[in-house]
């Protein structure tokens, strides 16, 4: 009887271990940039052509200086299709609670940056070093190439 309970102790822990080495496994083997938790820094992109498959999304963070206006900029080559968005922590937070996931902004055409085919501008965040989230997703039935770059200035006073 005592033979038996630790067996099926045994058998319980090895399936338990298992399991737990199966969730570390999926957890190490997330892509980088495939969602807001695994998001690249960008300023370690920045200017580097990258490739998003069709209809796929990456995720991309930006760390705030604090007094300062982010300027973050997409060029595609002037392929349409592709677009970004940008989300502070606590609209991914509201996206956890509530499944809807809504932008404070997004890239949109600005003639005045003729080098790009997205531009956004703002202060995201208000504490210096918080962290902001870029999502961009390729809205093409084939992989598309393109580029990003932030930049920085301070805010008029």
């Amino acid at each position: 009887m005592k033979h038996n309970i630790i067996v099926r102790w045994s058998t319980v822990l090895a399936v338990a271990l298992l399991a737990l080495s199966a969730t570390a496994t999926m957890a190490a083997g997330t892509p980088p940039g495939s969602s807001w938790d695994h998001a690249v820094s960008l300023t370690s992109v920045i200017g580097q052509s990258q490739t998003l498959a069709a209809g796929a999304s990456g995720w991309y963070a930006v760390r705030y200086t604090g007094g300062m206006q982010d300027e973050i900029d997409l060029n595609a080559n002037g392929v349409g299709g592709v677009s970004f968005a940008v989300y502070t922590p606590d609209e991914i937070a509201a996206w956890a609670s509530t499944g809807t996931l809504s932008s404070i902004g997004d890239g949109a055409f600005n003639p005045d940056e003729a080098n790009y085919d997205l531009t956004w501008a703002g202060h995201p965040v208000t504490v210096d070093g918080a962290i902001y989230y870029v999502q961009v997703t390729n809205n093409n039935a084939t992989p598309t190439q393109f580029t990003l770059n932030v930049s920085a200035s301070p805010l008029a006073q």
